[in-house]
């Protein structure tokens, strides 16, 4: 009553308040929130002793609180740890086991997600019953979920499209195009994409911003780089 911030508190008043106890939940360093105990009978006031209970309450309701969410967020970690070792068996299944093999031809490749599961992929296509080889290299910007999701949609671009198109520039075109529409500019990706004929031994090449072909010649003991313009995959549809 004589406190002048509670001015508007009159006897009268439908919402008068003869005595407020406030004690903060508190638990580490964190504040879950504050406990509020009002009286309303203006005959009545909390006592020194009411307060001392309340403190001992609202302790143990800190503790409370604090496993409550504790636990709360111990079962959300582990439905997301289900969720991505879900996702990473699925991945599994989308990227070769083994990579095929020619006479004139030997393939590997090697790669560990970091997160379970990521936006890393390579592939190879045997095409027009073995006379060609196409093969892709390929990282999703980001990690995690949401970057081998982009990776699912360009592997499966990829497998409808590349028996059919025979220009390995077309090919990433047509990749581009579907995912800038689809993905959104933040989710782009690096691409490298090469043709191998089988009979001709002629590589045709094209880059959508990935590193570089890398072609080792024996007979001069050099290395070649070699590159096309281009940007990543999904950033300009056109």
């Amino acid at each position: 009553a004589t406190d002048e911030r509670l001015s508007q508190n009159q006897t009268e008043g439908a919402m008068y308040i003869s005595s407020f106890i406030a004690l903060p939940i508190i638990f580490g360093d964190h504040t879950h929130g504050v406990l509020s105990l009002v009286m309303r009978n203006s005959d009545r006031h909390f006592s020194q002793n009411d307060f001392e209970q309340l403190k001992v309450f609202s302790e143990y309701a800190s503790i409370t609180i604090n496993n409550l969410i504790t636990y709360l967020g111990s079962l959300e970690e582990k439905q997301v740890e289900r969720e991505v070792g879900i996702a990473a068996d699925i991945q599994k299944n989308l990227v070769l086991r083994r990579m095929p093999q020619l006479p004139q031809l030997s393939i590997a490749a090697h790669s560990v997600a970091s997160r379970g599961v990521s936006g890393d992929y390579y592939d190879a296509l045997p095409m027009e019953r073995g006379k060609k080889m196409g093969i892709v290299v390929c990282d999703v910007a980001g990690k995690g979920i949401p970057a081998a999701m982009v990776m699912a949609m360009i592997r499966t671009i990829l497998r409808l499209i590349a028996g059919a198109e025979p220009q390995s520039s077309r090919v990433l075109r047509w990749i581009n195009r579907a995912i800038a529409i689809q993905a959104g500019i933040e989710r782009y990706a690096t691409m490298s994409y090469l043709l191998y004929n089988t009979e001709t031994y002629e590589l045709e090449y094209s880059n959508a911003a990935h590193h570089p072909l890398m072609l080792y010649r024996a007979e001069e003991d050099q290395v070649d780089t070699y590159d096309t313009p281009g940007l990543p995959i999904g950033l300009d549809k056109k």
